[in-house]
């Protein structure tokens, strides 16, 4: 019985939120959460109803018809795995400094003054406006290399023509230095110094992708690590941790004619179950730079960078998809799936039990933000309402086929 109040007293500040496949418990304030399958539902929930050990037992013994020892044994066993079951989320270290920050202001190494004279590049992203301001030819050929198909016509950037289409939510970022040697402010505070060409894309395509996800921890959209395509009508949403071969297998969709909606940031209205298109460059690994040449053969003569882990990198631009900026209604989500390349597997594609699929969407969710109990609820809600696959492959063909008989 001692073990039993030790589990109980353990969750006293969790909720309950009922789940098809048992329950969640979850605790806003850890952002911890506890998935348990029908009889831990079971046992906790009646755990609550009795006083005694022996009370319990009767109860699981009348009404699942089940003997004594083994209505013990699940007792026991429910104890004893009950910690093994506990999640915490990425947010849960939500204080920590895990990362460099790419909007963090610092103090200038160079002398500079602003002038709004410079040759200004507008790039728009899913309802942020981000104007470069630039002064080097040799920035603007990369910068129209790199963000091609985003940034609009190279004239001085008029905020009254931005507020007549509700574009309000806009940030300069402004690059500074000589050929070799670079600062990056954003709104007039410097943010980066000693910069080498060879990183300073990578620096300004996390500045975006920090802006943007600090942006939506305000609002009541989700975030997930994920690529977002879609076609016909019919949007998948693809979660996975770094590594996975995800924005390699959103580049391959992209070329047999899926809409390309997101790589990294995948922002989800949960109201409507729509998703919010934020089209960065896909960020292509060295490793997959050979493989993709067969889809896009420019990726050979691109410029490679450097990024803050050393990886080396180079950034594929996509179509702008307007009629989804436009219109977000036209990316409801039909399916989530789980990829993850494989080489030892040829192609696997199964539907994922649904505690698992949780799981995992849980831990793909932003590390920036901090899940509240009706937002969890959201997320089970997602879970239970769409099919969820897993993916696993390392022929590129199957797994399309795969993808495109959904």
């Amino acid at each position: 019985m001692l073990d039993l109040l030790h589990t109980m007293d353990a969750v006293e500040d969790y909720i309950l939120i009922p789940f098809e496949q048992g329950s969640v418990l979850f605790n806003e304030s850890l952002q911890s959460i506890f998935i348990l399958n029908h009889s831990a539902s079971i046992i906790w929930c009646a755990a609550f109803e009795v006083e005694f050990l022996s009370e319990l037992m009767s109860y699981l013994q009348q009404n699942y018809a089940i003997g004594e020892a083994q209505a013990e044994l699940d007792i026991r066993q429910f104890c004893s795995n009950f910690n093994n079951r506990q999640l915490l989320l990425p947010s849960h270290k939500i204080n920590e400094i895990q990362y460099n920050s790419y909007i963090q202001a610092i103090k200038p190494s160079l002398h500079h003054t602003f002038i709004n004279e410079k040759i200004q590049l507008q790039l728009e992203i899913s309802e942020h406006v981000f104007v470069f301001i630039l002064a080097d030819a040799l920035l603007l050929k990369e910068m129209k290399e790199t963000y091609a198909d985003f940034i609009s016509e190279l004239s001085p950037y008029d905020e009254e023509q931005m507020k007549m289409k509700g574009k309000t939510k806009k940030m300069s970022i402004e690059v500074v230095g000589q050929s070799q040697y670079f600062e990056i402010y954003r709104d007039q505070q410097c943010v980066a110094q000693n910069m080498t060409l060879n990183g300073l894309f990578p620096y300004l395509f996390g500045l975006i992708f920090e802006t943007l996800w600090q942006a939506v921890i305000k609002t009541s959209d989700l975030m997930f690590h994920a690529c977002v395509m879609s076609k016909n009508n019919k949007t998948l949403l693809f979660p996975a941790e770094s590594g996975s071969g995800k924005s390699t297998l959103s580049a391959v969709l992209m070329a047999h004619d899926w809409v390309f909606l997101s790589d990294e940031l995948a922002i989800i209205s949960m109201e409507k179950q729509i998703i919010k298109p934020s089209p960065l460059p896909i960020c292509v690994k060295d490793s997959a730079r050979e493989f993709l040449a067969k889809y896009y053969p420019q990726i050979l003569t691109l410029a490679q960078y450097q990024r803050l882990d050393a990886k080396k990198v180079q950034y594929l631009a996509v179509d702008k998809p307007k009629s989804y900026l436009d219109n977000p209604e036209l990316a409801p989500i039909k399916a989530i799936i789980f990829p993850r390349y494989d080489a030892k597997v040829i192609c696997q594609f199964e539907t994922m039990d649904k505690a698992q699929a949780l799981k995992l969407l849980l831990m793909c969710g932003s590390s920036g933000r901090s899940l509240n109990s009706h937002e969890c609820k959201q997320v089970i809600q997602l879970i239970e309402q769409l099919p969820c696959y897993s993916l696993l492959y390392s022929d590129i063909d199957l797994a399309l086929e795969k993808i495109n008989a959904l």
